[in-house]
């Protein structure tokens, strides 16, 4: 759903795609945020939409100055929390795209007990992670 160059985007279009999507897709799809704050600011992201009892994230996005800070995992591990507490779904799914040679979020997806279950679209650079909840 979400077309971004994560590399290349700022957090407003991140935030302006999502926005857009939730106008052109929300009556279509059962969409799902999560944002993570920090002093009353927005500073990350995490993005996606249900299907049956799955949910497929399609963003993860921390503002840059936050990155390396544990951001992302923190909001992956409150949307885990969050799942598990009110049994929407029993897997949660995320594509993630290779940026310079790297899957950016593979080492958190790992350590928070996601399994990379196929490399797909292999000349694209793209790898589908999931995790039973």
């Amino acid at each position: 759903m979400a077309k971004l160059d994560m590399e290349k985007t700022t957090f407003q279009e991140v935030l302006r795609t999502i926005k857009d999507n939730y106008k052109n897709y929300g009556k279509e799809y059962n969409l799902y945020s999560y944002y993570h704050y920090h002093k009353n600011k927005i500073v990350g992201v995490v993005y996606g939409w249900y299907m049956k009892n799955y949910l497929f994230i399609d963003i993860v996005y921390v503002k840059e100055e936050y990155r390396k800070k544990g951001v992302a995992t923190c909001m992956l591990k409150n949307v885990i929390k969050e799942m598990k507490e009110n049994k929407k779904v029993d897997v949660i799914g995320i594509e993630l795209v290779k940026y310079n040679g790297k899957y950016l979020l593979a080492d958190v997806l790992r350590r928070l007990g996601f399994l990379c279950i196929i490399y797909h679209y292999i000349f694209n650079g793209r790898c589908m992670y999931y995790l039973e909840i």
